[in-house]
């Protein structure tokens, strides 16, 4: 519960996966579309690659990032949802999923 006087902790949520190398082009507009229509409802995102993968290798591993999440279950469902609209279900290969909160003090 939070302390009077301070605000509640937010999370970060990163998502990571490995997709084709070949299948960027492709997913990436639908992608910040669909991080596009996330920031419409307040959510900030941002989409990341590893930095040593490049456009020689058969697979690259994408990071989607998630920040200042106040309720983790609704976001989860949000994002569902967000990922079904834009036809993102498919995408890459397992969604490995983290949650990070700021360290205190």
């Amino acid at each position: 519960m939070p302390q009077e006087g301070k605000p509640s902790m937010t999370s970060e949520l990163y998502v990571y996966y490995k997709i084709a190398t070949i299948d960027g082009p492709a997913w990436l507009p639908m992608l910040r579309q669909m991080q596009a229509a996330l920031a419409q409802q307040g959510v900030e995102a941002s989409l990341m690659r590893r930095q040593d993968d490049n456009a020689q290798q058969a697979q690259q591993t994408w990071m989607e990032v998630y920040r200042g999440i106040a309720d983790e279950q609704a976001f989860l469902l949000q994002l569902q949802q967000a990922l079904h609209d834009h036809g993102l279900e498919s995408l890459g290969g397992a969604r490995h999923m983290e949650w990070f909160v700021p360290l205190e003090g």
